[in-house]
């Protein structure tokens, strides 16, 4: 599977447990972007800080790593972060994915829910 802006996908298209960081690189594509890990969270961090700042907003750092922690503990019900290096490695940007709602239903997803997968 290929993104439109050329990335290769960052997680295999089933679910995992472990995180699974791009083996690859297509030529040309100035960044690898992959799914956060524990061992990422030092790097995360202060891209996360920054951003609260951007926007006026100031959560504690506790905050921001206990909201890295929460995706981390539970991929598949609450969502994931996904990090971007540089290509000296540098943690140059990140997005986080929360799994809120149900396309098939367009409606909020319920907490006993799974995520709808592939739609």
């Amino acid at each position: 599977m290929k993104s439109t802006l050329g990335l290769m996908p960052a997680v295999s298209p089933r679910w995992c447990a472990e995180p699974r960081p791009v083996r690859r690189r297509e030529k040309g594509v100035p960044v690898q972007i992959t799914v956060v890990g524990s061992a990422d969270l030092p790097e995360l961090l202060p891209l996360m800080r920054a951003y609260c700042d951007f926007y006026q907003v100031a959560p504690g750092d506790q905050a921001l790593l206990e909201l890295s922690q929460a995706l981390l503990a539970d991929p598949q019900r609450e969502g994931l972060q996904l990090l971007a290096r540089d290509d000296a490695g540098r943690a140059v940007g990140f997005a986080t994915l929360f799994w809120t709602w149900q396309t098939l239903a367009a409606a909020p997803r319920r907490g006993d829910e799974r995520p709808v997968r592939g739609r």
